[in-house]
């Protein structure tokens, strides 16, 4: 990461170049995904969308613009690019990169009025992740188990 931007994402992204100026969240109306999106990133956008009280929108007219394909983000199937100026680019090859990528900007959206105007890269530093949940003095509720999964796909 730069020197000189220190955002607040979890875990620190693999390459981040900062721009000047930074983006209001109230300039923020709406977001869209283009084709081929999976129905469960169509969800997980829906849901973005009212966390932020943004609208889903055409891909013409929109703040966001979530895009799945080759050309623009980097190779690796979880990785995306994102780069916030006028309007919101994310990039991936993969639905699974498009979330991760969701998941960084709502953490720079959750930290304040505005983005910094900045172009973010990054994927998996490991293949696979871990969390250890000790089960022997409390058995937890189901909804708590669905709140930890929540609160553990949200750091990527």
């Amino acid at each position: 990461m730069m020197k000189g931007l220190d955002l607040p994402i979890l875990p620190k992204p693999q390459r981040v170049s900062p721009h000047a100026g930074s983006v209001s969240r109230s300039a923020l109306r709406s977001v869209s995904v283009g084709p081929p999106a999976p129905a469960s990133l169509r969800k997980h956008l829906r849901d973005f969308a009212q966390r932020n009280g943004l609208t889903l929108g055409n891909r013409g007219g929109s703040s966001i613009i979530v895009e799945i394909g080759e050309g623009g983000c980097p190779s690796h199937p979880e990785g995306y690019s994102l780069r916030i100026g006028e309007t919101i680019a994310l990039k991936s090859l993969t639905a699974t990169g498009a979330y991760y990528g969701l998941q960084t900007l709502q953490q720079l959206l959750d930290a304040g009025q505005t983005v910094p105007r900045c172009a973010i890269e990054d994927w998996p530093a490991l293949a696979l992740r871990g969390f250890y949940f000790d089960l022997t003095r409390q058995v937890p509720t189901p909804e708590y188990l669905r709140l930890i999964i929540d609160r553990l796909a949200a750091a990527k």
